[in-house]
């Protein structure tokens, strides 16, 4: 992720700090310099000729402050994870979504506002507890290299190991919707998010990573998120209706070895004819 803080910053944050500044010193700090003639008590005169001064000559404003750094890891993240977050949702949502799946008994009134109210808090809450780890890759603290410096079949070899040390430590049970949407990618407790977004940061400062494999994994992994509740892949929306079978995120390997397998075309049959029987 810190491959595209870099360029993010001095495109866009950069002006953003600059224009900021220049409000503060040409809005409210303009009338208060040692020539204004503006007439105020001296003592809250003085209080705010302070804060003007602090904050126009503010370590923030200078490139390596470490607040004006988290700050920019933190706006990159929410901004790029929350435009992505609804363009999937919507591309996901419009190509593979079921609409009848919306008449299920289990499909809540509003669930759909309510997934993106969710994921967009979770996000906002997950970029500011993310932050430090971007900033620490983006410090050389990871193991992160560059593209090309080692064999070829290491960086192919890391898209397995990363699978196998997500689905076998990492993956939480975190699903509250029944018929899941693709908005509901993101729609869960945002502790628990910053949780699950784990391993592809833990990962790099476990094991040498590549910055293009790390961002390939990434990509992927958050793709897969809204195909998994696309409605589509049946195998995670068993897991949706029954927190008890289909933990696996990428693979079915460990729920196959611990006996939490189900399979999908027999569950949601089963459910559908008992729903039937009810009614």
């Amino acid at each position: 992720m810190d491959t595209f803080l870099a360029p993010f910053e001095y495109a866009v944050l950069n002006h953003v700090y600059h224009a900021v500044r220049v409000g503060i010193d040409n809005g409210p700090c303009h009338h208060l310099g040692p020539n204004s003639s503006a007439t105020r008590p001296g003592l809250a005169r003085t209080v705010l000729q302070e804060a003007c001064f602090s904050l126009g000559h503010s370590p923030f404003w200078q490139s390596d402050s470490a607040a004006r750094q988290f700050t920019s890891a933190f706006l990159y993240l929410l901004i790029a994870t929350t435009f992505s977050y609804l363009f999937l949702g919507i591309v996901f949502y419009q190509l593979n979504f079921d609409a009848a799946s919306a008449r299920d008994p289990k499909f809540k009134p509003g669930q759909i506002r309510g997934e993106i109210a969710q994921s967009l808090f979770a996000i906002l809450v997950m970029s500011f507890l993310t932050a430090p780890i971007v900033l620490a890759q983006a410090h050389g603290y990871s193991k992160i290299y560059p593209f090309g410096e080692a064999p070829m079949w290491y960086e192919g070899l890391q898209i397995i190991l990363f699978v196998g040390f997500n689905d076998t430590w990492m993956h939480k049970k975190h699903h509250q919707y029944m018929t899941p949407t693709p908005f509901s990618a993101f729609a869960f407790d945002p502790l628990e998010a910053m949780i699950m977004s784990l391993p592809i940061y833990s990962f790099s400062f476990l094991m040498p990573m590549s910055n293009v494999m790390q961002l390939f994994v990434f990509s992927a992994a958050y793709i897969w998120t809204f195909l998994l509740h696309d409605d589509r892949t049946q195998f995670h929306t068993v897991h949706h209706k029954n927190t008890n079978y289909n933990f696996g995120q990428y693979t079915t390997l460990w729920d196959h070895w611990a006996g939490t397998y189900v399979n999908a075309d027999a569950f949601l049959a089963q459910a559908q004819y008992q729903r039937k029987e009810k009614s």
